[in-house]
């Protein structure tokens, strides 16, 4: 998903570059800050949907190969919600499909998005979407949820590894 929660299903689906895989470039950044024993986390997973858990153990795995132990707690979607969204340091999402690009990146991205679990704060981007969300010129929208989603793969709070059709 190139770290954009907006998909191709949507009009203003951008095309970004993939982050290259690199393991060893992974364990260098970690050793140069401090890590050179490696790190323990615990990522939190709802059981429902499934798809979370399948996610958090590929994650897992992954992330084993830079040295990175990954412990995941499994819990029911009614903990999850009182206890981890928004809360806890590390846990995976599950995003549906929304109306609009706009109701996707202003609800988890935006400084005043209602769903900013993240707490992310970052002016360009806001500036940005604010723009999108305000012009009625379509190439100028068009352009300016591109950049969007370019400040979010370069710098946002998440990881999205990828889309699941839903409709």
């Amino acid at each position: 998903a190139q770290h954009t929660p907006i998909s191709p299903a949507y009009q203003y689906h951008t095309d970004l570059e993939p982050i290259k895989h690199d393991p060893d470039r992974a364990i260098e950044l970690l050793n140069e800050a401090g890590h050179e024993d490696g790190i323990e986390m615990e990522l939190f997973a709802a059981n429902e949907p499934s798809v979370r858990v399948d996610s958090a153990v590929v994650m897992k795995e992954m992330l084993s190969e830079v040295n990175i132990d990954v412990e995941i707690s499994q819990i029911s979607y009614d903990q999850y919600i009182e206890n981890v969204w928004k809360q806890a340091p590390m846990y995976m999402g599950f995003y549906g499909m929304r109306f609009t690009e706009d109701g996707i990146l202003y609800l988890l991205l935006h400084s005043q998005g209602e769903w900013n679990e993240a707490s992310w704060s970052d002016e360009e981007f806001d500036q940005t979407l604010n723009q999108a969300r305000q012009t009625t010129d379509q190439q100028k929208r068009a352009e300016l949820y591109a950049k969007a989603q370019q400040i979010v793969h370069d710098r946002g709070p998440y990881a999205i590894p990828f889309f699941q059709e839903e409709v």
